[in-house]
């Protein structure tokens, strides 16, 4: 189990370019309230503007390198002086008492075991574990042997979902616009952002025509006009070209069946939300 031991922050956020520290070894359990006197202090029952989230925010930033409510990283310099952000945190695991500093305007990051300094590790050598795909988002790195279908179906496996689980979730999160880097492959709708079944309309819809570009890249044409309409890539279309996943694309594709496939999407999404619960 770790103990947090203390906490020391300078130019980070709130706090300027007087180093504040907290102490958390003094007692088995530290409570952080906080008095605002620009709002009447305690006396008044004023807890917010104290520094709590600057805290929380400083913890999470010295562990993993990012703030714990997502504020880029620039933006944790404390902005009167843009500089000289420093985070240095101290705990104690099994005996062992570790520290890191990790800090901005210069970047700064040093990890320390028992006082001694360690070499940081190479990041090269956690290059093979670097994601190769994400087909729920419609993202391909491009350097994995398997394709992008493949990959896809061993992410959904890794998930526990099944085939039908599997398409009702990469059709509502296409129309939802959920692609990696605001990608538009896919987005087989005129209404992105509202959860309908329109990914399966259109994908079925025999009035269009798939038109391969490149690798991975394909576009959806008006079969009359020759038209492009959109564009896609081959995990948006084996939905259409697989016998199995194609009998699932047209049961959501019905008419009659829009009020299942947004039962089952939330479903299924609620599944994947909930899988590492317990």
């Amino acid at each position: 189990m770790i103990k947090i031991k203390s906490l020391t922050v300078k130019n980070f956020m709130s706090v300027g370019n007087q180093t504040q520290a907290v102490d958390f070894d003094k007692q088995q359990l530290t409570l952080v309230l906080g008095e605002n006197l620009d709002q009447g202090g305690d006396d008044m029952g004023s807890r917010n503007g104290t520094g709590k989230t600057t805290i929380i925010n400083a913890l999470s930033y010295a562990l993993y390198g990012i703030a714990l409510t997502n504020i880029k990283r620039n933006n944790l310099i404390n902005k009167t002086n843009n500089k000289g952000m420093l985070v240095t945190l101290t705990f104690e695991k099994d005996g062992t008492d570790y520290k890191v500093e990790r800090g901005r305007g210069p970047n700064l990051l040093k990890f320390f075991v028992n006082d001694q300094e360690q070499e940081m590790t190479d990041e090269n050598s956690f290059s093979n574990l670097e994601p190769a795909a994400d087909g729920f988002r419609n993202w391909f790195g491009g350097k994995s042997k398997s394709s992008p279908e493949e990959l896809l179906v061993d992410q959904a496996q890794l998930l526990g979902l099944t085939a039908p689980e599997m398409t009702v979730l990469i059709g509502g999160m296409r129309v939802l616009g959920a692609n990696h880097l605001g990608n538009k492959s896919g987005i087989f709708t005129d209404n992105e952002g509202v959860l309908s079944n329109d990914f399966f309309v259109n994908l079925t819809d025999m009035n269009n025509t798939w038109t391969i570009v490149k690798d991975n890249h394909y576009e959806v044409k008006d079969r009359n006009s020759g038209n492009l309409k959109w564009t896609a890539t081959s995990v948006d279309l084996v939905f259409g070209s697989n016998s199995i996943l194609r009998s699932y694309a047209e049961l959501y594709a019905q008419d009659d069946n829009k009020e299942k496939f947004v039962n089952d999407f939330a479903n299924a999404w609620s599944k994947v939300m909930n899988a590492d619960l317990f």
